[in-house]
């Protein structure tokens, strides 16, 4: 998906370095590195934004082969498209910023975090060989991968109303020598619209309920052209999701026959704007007429009709 964010977490036994990481048409770069407190381990987290090429396979290029590796892949829309990352943590049982030797393994790990906008998540990276992780209070793991009974890494994120200070946090089912990076991912604010047509995330407080609102204007006519260019009517939808998760837009004729479907994928929670500037799926503007818009999230599924005229 164009300027969405895509992070890379790679942890490998024994901890061992990534020359590159490659994948999707796009230019990756390291983030952060962190090693555990004996080196038995480690994790990196390396990013890309822009427009891919298509679906396809992340790989990452290590100095030298480990006895096992693993990778987990994250996509986020509604970031920042110019600094999508604020302020990072990295730490094992040393503490932050640990150093790789003379550590002593233990179960639980908790570093703060201090996020600089409203409206921010918490994205966070922990490896620990063989054993299970359990997210901190208020964390949704979004993956968790072992290869060969020795690497592992698990990836987990906390969204934030507002700017402060917060934990990054979890556990494991029995001691072990670990390693964490967490980073602050900014939303995009303002009313800029975002590379590729994305929605646009406002920064306001997180909302409590599902809610899809009347589109405005409505009708909307050739007099009322996109704010963000092209020769196109535009009308601007809005809704409010309580909760992060898959999200689906679908934009029907009056027939029933969906013509667009101009959102689709994970949006974490918040309240997006989507300027829809009446063209199909193929961009081909659409014809005076009564339509329908469906917002579908989780459990909750709302329908409203517009009007078009040219």
């Amino acid at each position: 998906m164009s300027g969405h964010l895509y992070l890379a977490a790679i942890a490998a036994k024994s901890n061992t370095a990534v020359n590159s990481v490659a994948g999707l048409g796009l230019t990756w770069t390291r983030v952060q590195a962190q090693c555990a407190g004996r080196d038995q381990t480690g994790v990196e987290v390396w990013m890309a934004q822009g427009t891919p090429s298509g679906n396809g396979t992340v790989t990452a290029t290590l100095a030298s082969a480990p006895g096992n590796a693993v990778i987990a892949v994250s996509r986020y829309s509604g970031v920042d498209a110019v600094n999508p990352l604020g302020n990072i943590v990295a730490g094992n049982t040393m503490g932050a910023s640990g150093a790789c030797s003379g550590g002593v393994d233990n179960n639980s790990y908790s570093f703060n975090l201090t996020t600089t906008v409203n409206g921010a998540v918490i994205y966070g990276a922990a490896a620990m060989r063989n054993h299970i992780h359990t997210p901190g209070a208020g964390y949704a793991e979004r993956a968790e991968i072992m290869q060969g009974g020795k690497a592992s890494v698990a990836v987990q994120d906390k969204s934030f109303a507002s700017a402060q200070t917060g934990a990054v946090n979890g556990s494991f089912d029995d001691t072990v020598d670990w390693a964490v990076v967490a980073v602050e991912i900014k939303p995009q604010l303002g009313v800029a619209k975002p590379a590729g047509g994305g929605p646009i995330m406002a920064d306001s407080p997180q909302p409590t309920s599902f809610q899809l609102e009347q589109n405005y204007p409505n009708p909307f006519s050739s007099e009322a052209i996109s704010a963000f260019g092209g020769g196109n009517p535009g009308t601007s939808i809005r809704y409010s999701l309580p909760q992060a998760g898959e999200v689906r837009l679908t934009i029907y004729n009056s027939y029933g026959q969906a013509v667009s479907v101009p959102v689709k994928g994970f949006q974490r929670a918040g309240t997006y704007t989507f300027d829809w500037q009446a063209v199909d799926a193929q961009g081909q503007a659409l014809p005076s007429g009564v339509y329908f818009y469906r917002l579908e999230a989780g459990v909750h599924r709302v329908t409203r009709r517009m009007t078009l005229l040219r």
